[in-house]
């Protein structure tokens, strides 16, 4: 992929301004600190050899499918996908190929023949029906009680179905998802690792932050299913965010696996490479969360935001929320855009000292989220949610007392989000407290994956 049109893409979506302004920022993006602590976030050696001795051991060890939908695929990607496969620390899985290659293309049956592991089946397509109606056709093959999905270019690190059953075993989910990091085209070097936030409804809206590696159970999958059609051609660019929008309808049991599990290799032929030349995935995103929206009787206009693959609802629906957070600038920096537990359970302040301008790690400092709270003098508090948490305690310090408050309003049943896009300019920045909240988790369930990237520069 060209540097240079990539760069022009960028020009012409953002301006230069823009365009300035969003080099400045990844230059001082906190995650190009990766290189020096990455292997800290794979496993290594001596954990997967214990990983394959641990394997029996767990109660409940069901059969996972992992789909991938072929369409003529370079020869090296598709074996380093057939050999990420190989490595896996868990055993009981099987690959189903759902390949849609032209006849004269036998690149991935050969390539699945070489590598003579029974578990891979091989089924080849009559006729090319894009990304959702191939992998519709790999999801009628599969035999699992779980199934994964898989792009033709990509990988999974030698642990990923391991994670996925040891976190069955703790909690039977029913969607799990996990961590991600792309890869250069040539595989060889890991980049822009994502840290996802726990299960974030609001945030989901915003973004498809979920995308990659991401596992249903086979009764999700049939209860989302229109007649045996799981993946929606209509939505093909953004059919994947089309389909974890209603899997969300339809669970609560969702869990996040806090590890990079999957590698989504940057190439010509990938979005990881240059998402600004394949626009036509916006639109795709935006029918989905819309189609989402009227399902659900969420009044609101979807819009896109500059950002690539973002999105914007307008009205914010405040009903839905029990406090809608601001952020707070001040000396033109963020100040405060939402409220995490850090280790030990005192609270800090989100995104404080970044540029006003930035948009934060993974666009989360303009996002629409869910946190674990805000400051509530600069936030809309919904009457009920007020009705049935009471007024917060004025004997508390800020922020402790927000962050109290923010509690009970969730104990109380309501979500607390922050919405970047509503500002407040301060003349003074919000005070810290080094006094930790009683019962503060061990980790902050939406802003930890932002933690780890703060700490590469630590």
């Amino acid at each position: 992929m060209s540097v240079v049109r990539k760069a022009l893409n960028i020009l012409k979506r953002y301006g230069l301004k823009g365009f300035l302004n969003k080099a400045a920022e990844k230059k001082s993006a906190p995650d190009r600190f990766f290189d020096r602590v990455k292997q800290d976030y794979y496993a290594k050696e001596a954990s997967l050899k214990s990983q394959r001795i641990a394997e029996g051991r767990f109660l409940y060890q069901p059969l996972i499918t992992v789909v991938v939908p072929a369409f003529s695929p370079k020869e090296e990607f598709f074996r380093d996908l057939l050999m990420s496969l190989k490595a896996q620390t868990y055993t009981n899985f099987e690959l189903v190929i759902a390949d849609a290659s032209p006849q004269a293309d036998r690149t991935v049956e050969r390539l699945t023949e070489e590598a003579g592991d029974d578990r891979f089946r091989y089924f080849a397509l009559a006729e090319n029906e894009g990304i959702s109606g191939n992998t519709n056709r790999g999801l009628r093959k599969a035999k699992g009680e779980y199934i994964g999905f898989l792009d033709h270019d990509d990988l999974l690190t030698p642990d990923a179905l391991y994670e996925v059953i040891h976190a069955l075993n703790q909690r039977r989910a029913e969607l799990l998802y996990s961590d991600e990091d792309k890869i250069s085209e040539d595989g060889n070097y890991a980049f822009q690792p994502h840290f996802k936030s726990d299960y974030n409804y609001w945030l989901l809206l915003s973004n498809n932050y979920i995308c990659h590696f991401t596992v249903v159970s086979r009764d999700l999958l049939h209860r989302i299913s229109e007649d045996g059609v799981y993946l929606r051609p209509e939505f093909d660019g953004s059919q994947d965010y089309d389909f974890v929008l209603r899997c969300v309808e339809k669970t609560d049991r969702i869990c996040h696996i806090p590890r990079i599990l999957y590698h989504w290799r940057e190439s010509a032929f990938s979005t990881a490479g240059d998402s600004y030349t394949k626009t036509y995935t916006e639109d795709a995103g935006k029918r989905a969360v819309e189609a989402h929206l009227a399902r659900v009787g969420i009044r609101a206009e979807v819009k896109n935001r500059l950002e690539i693959g973002c999105y914007r609802l307008s009205p914010v629906p405040s009903d839905q929320i029990g406090i809608l957070g601001r952020k707070t600038i001040c000396n033109g920096r963020v100040d405060s855009c939402g409220l995490y537990y850090r280790e030990g359970g005192t609270i800090g302040h989100a995104f404080r000292g970044l540029k006003a301008s930035f948009k934060g790690y993974c666009r989360r400092a303009v996002l629409l989220q869910e946190m674990s709270g805000c400051l509530i003098s600069y936030a809309s508090i919904h009457p009920a949610a007020e009705k049935k948490a009471g007024k917060p305690d004025l004997s508390l310090p800020e922020p402790l007392r927000s962050m109290e408050y923010c509690e009970r309003v969730r104990r109380a049943g309501f979500s607390i989000v922050v919405d970047p896009e509503e500002t407040v300019v301060i003349q003074e920045p919000s005070p810290e407290c080094s006094l930790p909240l009683e019962g503060a988790p061990k980790t902050d369930p939406y802003f930890s994956g932002v933690q780890k990237v703060m700490e590469m520069i630590q």
